[in-house]
């Protein structure tokens, strides 16, 4: 069982990158592989999600969906959840952009 994603994380960048590798890896009818850092940044992005329904869900079961506490740790568990999901975007870029260049470098070194 899959939780819905909100509008909001639909929006983040670190979730639309996520759909557009999910996306690349079944273009042409065939699943390719996944890179070490495609699968560690999908992983993030799950765990990024999954940390914060879990957190959310521990406060309706202490507080109740309709106290001020539980929309204390809802703010919390979404502002968390965001900045993982950044950190995982940034930590993905980087990997990806030192792929491209040691794959440059070994380019130019066979020439």
């Amino acid at each position: 069982m899959t939780t819905p994603l909100t509008a909001r994380q639909l929006t983040h960048p670190a979730i639309l990158r996520a759909q557009e590798v999910h996306n690349e890896r079944e273009e042409g009818g065939a699943l390719r592989d996944l890179t070490d850092a495609e699968t560690v940044f999908l992983a993030a992005v799950h765990i990024a999600g999954m940390r914060c329904v879990q957190t959310i869900g521990h406060a309706v079961r202490q507080w109740g969906d309709r106290s001020e506490a539980y929309w204390c740790v809802v703010r919390l568990a979404r502002a968390q959840e965001a900045d993982d999901l950044s950190l995982a975007l940034e930590i993905f870029e980087n990997s990806v952009e030192a792929a491209d260049e040691a794959l440059e470098i070994e380019m130019m070194a066979a020439e």
